[in-house]
């Protein structure tokens, strides 16, 4: 072996640690910004030459500290390694219980072999295992790096530490073994050869670290050039898609430097580019522009403020294309004087465009606004405020447009607050059309619109643009012909009404005066008295049908049995005719109707049919229950119904026919009666329903009638014959102003055993009442007439008369069974109803159910 004096071997590894500081030193002055862990690197070395200073020191300074401190440095040295370590791998720098606690035990065998049992052998293999264990940890922690490129580039350095382990374990093994190698330390023939290697060690070592920030540096540079690479490549697509060019002008020598978007931008061949500024303002700036472009340059220069400009500019094509540019900075020189601007140019031809057309756009809108015939304005959702409003506004409203302008329709009294808020609120999903809206003028007066909205976005706000036009005279022109063809109507109506009416009354005369001849001979005149009563209520069937025209009579509404309704009303409708009926479902299926209303709609519909097949056949009639979507019949909701579908194969309705069959004043049939479907239409409607057709000429046509199914039980409304008279006794007031009606009515009550007596408006009633009650001889009950001719009727006595005796029991009586009282009697204080005409049966089970 080579064996060198130690001191030289000492000096040359503290020559070898110095120089490492010194290296890695650099390195970190140069990469601490960038990577962290490189300071404690340096402060391992510095560590390091501390050592060797100390071990140098050796018989000059008591062993303690040539020994223990001089190792305990040594040692440090490496977990500043390990520190570094873990900070340029991205670790936190923490207290490494491990690193700590392997150092704690370390500088305890130490101490314990150098002062109490002083053994060089245990202070190497101490040494040596510590080296080892630390070197072992440095290796580990580079292992662990991330993977991928940072752990590739650590390789170098992790083989460097594992070639430590390989000497500190080598080492533990000839202490192990007593080899005298391990005495290396000793002042006599040291072995040189393990200080050496260790020296080369701390070499490599440094080479490593050196290698692995370098190799770390050029990949970060690496990846950071090609970042910027891709961010200048996304740059040139950026400006490319918008239009962007950069410019430098090199105000000395008047030259300019373009980037290559700005060729397009000019329209300018790259090649016969000269980058004079004086030959690009002469080829192509518009002459219009070049002052204001020097100018413009030139005020930057004083300046020394960016400014920027949109000029023109005139391609070689002869094309016209605007250019906006901008002097984003101005580079003096040493002297202080402007040496370079810099600046950007966009083409912004579109933009502009664009503007002249918005502008022209804005323009067209301005007058056509203005020349519309139609109400037209324009307000702040939020505020209400008009902002614009036309002069037809103007006009229909009576306001002027300085009245308008910065007001809202509800303080100028257009439209009232909460219509106001309840347009806002439907119109929310963006417009509103609205067919009849009126509106208020200035004074009071009404206007009526078509109305209809929309939210548009001007100017960053939410405006409202309200579009109206004035109906009010169209209303007034469709009222007056509704008049006219109500009147013409009227007119067949009343023909065919006079007919019906003089046949009936040709029945009852001609049996009352048949029983007048068979009375005096004591003939049985009860068949005449028969027919003239079932005359009466064809009559007063077919004044409730005028009624349900005319006015659209209330139903007083039953709970009806609609197939007992339909197997009674068919075939009665079908009597005569050469028409058959067949009859299917329905059982168990009630309504809540007026069912005189009810066998009427059932009775035209029947008609109808067996009169579309005029020479027979067969009118299908089925009742079913039907659960009805929403959408599914026009105008009907949701719900479960009745439906009676009446169809027959006659020559149907013709396409252009089928929209008018329910209008009041329509017929295909040209009697011109005004009744039939118009009739039923009124009357289903009034029930809570709908009724559709479907229809198909040559092929027949089949109605449906749709009406609310109820749970109720069946009602005993049916056509009955008479039930017994139930007699009675005691006083009965008659409020009535007909002297055929009070006559035939007392005459119906003395049968019946009831003493009457009566008044003739419902003043003398609560008169009557009030004397009776005081004389001792009270009334059981009272019978109203709702209508009283310049007197108090009905409804207004029986709140007083309910008022001054609460016990009274009170009928109403009225021809006008359309009254809403006659089918809500209860709500307005009567206790039963009793509808014209009646008969002495109706008249007596009315008072029973009264008085009982």
């Amino acid at each position: 072996m080579m064996n060198l004096d130690i001191y030289t071997l000492l000096m040359g590894q503290l020559l070898v640690s110095a120089v490492c500081a010194l290296t890695v030193f650099l390195l970190w002055k140069n990469n601490r910004d960038r990577y962290d862990g490189l300071g404690l690197w340096f402060w391992s070395y510095v560590t390091q030459a501390v050592y060797m200073a100390l071990l140098l020191l050796r018989g000059h300074v008591p062993d303690f500290v040539s020994i223990v401190l001089a190792n305990t440095i040594g040692v440090g040295g490496i977990l500043f390694l390990c520190a570094g370590l873990r900070r340029f791998f991205g670790r936190p720098l923490d207290l490494d219980p491990v690193n700590l606690g392997g150092l704690a035990v370390f500088v305890s065998v130490l101490y314990y072999y150098t002062a109490v049992q002083p053994s060089l052998p245990h202070r190497n293999l101490n040494f040596n295992a510590f080296l080892l264990f630390f070197c072992a940890r440095c290796a580990w922690f580079t292992a662990r790096a991330e993977a991928g490129e940072l752990r590739r580039l650590s390789l170098p350095l992790r083989h460097t530490l594992l070639a430590f382990c390989g000497l500190s374990l080598l080492r533990i093994s000839y202490v192990l073994i007593g080899h005298p190698a391990h005495e290396f330390l000793r002042e006599a023939s040291p072995d040189s050869v393990f200080i050496m290697v260790y020296s080369a060690l701390v070499g490599m070592l440094t080479f490593s670290l050196f290698l692995l920030v370098n190799r770390r540096l050029m990949s970060d540079m690496e990846a950071d050039f090609n970042g910027r690479m891709e961010a200048e490549k996304v740059l040139s697509g950026a400006l490319r898609v918008a239009k962007l060019g950069t410019w430098r002008w090199d105000i000395k020598s008047n030259r300019l430097n373009w980037s290559d978007g700005m060729y397009s931008i000019f329209g300018i061949d790259k090649n016969s580019f000269t980058g004079d500024l004086g030959d690009v303002v002469a080829r192509a700036i518009h002459p219009d522009d070049r002052a204001a472009v020097e100018a413009s340059n030139t005020k930057v220069i004083r300046d020394g403020a960016p400014a920027g400009l949109a000029y023109r500019v005139i391609w070689p094509d002869g094309g016209m294309h605007w250019v906006y540019a901008e002097a984003s900075e101005l580079l003096k020189d040493e002297a202080g004087a402007p040496s370079v601007l810099k600046g950007y140019a966009q083409d912004i031809t579109d933009r502009k465009m664009a503007e002249a057309e918005l502008s022209s756009s804005k323009e067209r809108f301005q007058k056509a606004f203005h020349a519309a015939p139609f109400l037209m304005s324009l307000s702040e959702i939020e505020t209400g405020r008009y902002i614009e409003v036309n002069d037809k506004f103007c006009e229909v409203t009576g306001f002027s447009r300085e009245e308008l302008l910065g007001r809202t329709s509800t303080e100028i009294g257009w439209i009232g607050c909460e219509a106001r808020a309840r347009l806002l609120r439907e119109s929310n999903g963006s417009s509103l059309r609205i067919p009849e809206l009126t509106l208020t003028a200035k004074g009071g007066r009404p206007v009526v619109c078509s109305y209809a909205c929309e939210r548009v976005s001007m100017g960053g706000k939410n405006i409202l643009l309200a579009i109206a036009e004035d109906i009010t005279s169209l209303k007034k022109a469709e009222s007056a012909m509704l008049v006219a063809q109500k009147l013409d109507a009227l007119g067949t109506l009343a023909g065919g009404i006079a007919h019906d009416f003089n046949n009936l009354l040709t029945g009852i005369t001609g049996n009352l005066s048949m029983m007048r001849n068979m009375a005096a001979s004591g003939r049985d005149i009860g068949e005449l008295v028969q027919e003239a009563e079932t005359a009466c209520f064809t009559a007063r069937g077919l004044a409730r049908q005028l009624l349900a025209f005319a006015s659209g009579g209330e139903p007083v509404k039953v709970t009806v049995d609609m197939a007992a309704l339909v197997r009674e009303s068919v075939p009665f409708s079908l009597r005569g005719s050469p028409a058959r009926a067949e009859i299917s479902g329905g059982e168990g299926l009630r309504v809540l109707g007026d069912r005189e209303q009810l066998f009427q709609v059932l009775q035209n519909l029947t008609v109808n049919a067996a009169q579309a097949m005029a020479g027979g056949g067969v009118v299908l009639v089925s009742v079913r229950a039907e659960d009805v979507s929403e959408g599914k019949v026009p105008a009907l909701r949701a719900g479960r119904y009745v439906c009676v579908e009446v169809r027959d194969s006659g020559s149907g309705i013709a396409a252009e026919s089928l929209p008018r069959i329910f209008d009041p004043y329509f017929s295909t049939k040209g009697q011109g009666r005004g009744l039939g479907l118009a009739v039923c239409r009124s009357v289903v409607v009034k029930h809570g329903g709908a009724i559709a057709v479907v229809s198909e000429p040559g092929k027949g046509s089949a109605f449906s009638v749709y009406l609310p199914l109820t749970d109720r039980s069946p009602s005993d409304s049916g056509r009955t014959a008479p039930a017994p008279l139930k007699v009675g006794s005691g006083r009965v007031l008659v409020m009535d102003d007909e002297e055929v009606v009070y006559k035939a009515l007392r005459r119906m009550l003395s049968a019946l055993g009831y003493e009457a007596e009566v008044v003739g408006d419902g003043r003398k009633a609560l008169e009557a009442w009030a004397a009776a009650q005081k004389s001792g001889r009270p009334f059981l009950a009272a019978i109203m007439d709702l209508t009283i001719p310049g007197g108090m009727g009905g409804a207004e006595a029986v709140k007083l008369l309910k008022t001054s005796d609460n016990k009274a029991k009170v009928l109403v009586s009225s021809g006008y069974s359309d009254d809403p009282i006659m089918a809500e009697y209860a709500s307005y204080g009567f206790d039963g109803v009793l509808a014209k005409p009646y008969r002495v049966e109706d008249l007596s089970a009315a008072l029973s159910k009264l008085l009982t």
